[in-house]
């Protein structure tokens, strides 16, 4: 029951940032739909339990996906921050004081 609601949410986000991206109504939403196709990848990989590799160690199917997740998870949080600050995205975040203004 998981993987089917796992596998809707995930494709409802993709169509979703897909729409936005296309529509250019969201900076940063090509990323996250690169983050949620690699997320995808990552869960097919783990589901199948097909793939696996060894590079110094062995790599199982769920090693693989978390190496996967590993290139997902920052393509999606820079998209992310991307959408939340559009017009600088290499900001850092502000404290509330210096979002009044400087004063205290």
């Amino acid at each position: 029951m998981f993987i089917v609601y796992e596998a809707i949410a995930m494709l409802v986000a993709l169509a979703l940032y897909g729409r936005l991206a296309l529509t250019r109504r969201l900076p940063g939403a090509w990323l996250m739909v690169g983050g949620i196709v690699l997320t995808i990848v990552a869960a097919v990989v783990q589901a199948t339990q097909l793939v696996s590799f060894t590079l110094i160690w062995p790599f199982d199917h769920n090693g693989v996906f978390h190496l996967i997740q590993i290139v997902a998870l920052p393509v999606l949080a820079v998209g992310l921050r991307a959408g939340l600050f559009p017009r600088d995205t290499a900001a850092p975040l502000r404290s509330s004081s210096s979002q009044a203004g400087g004063r205290m």
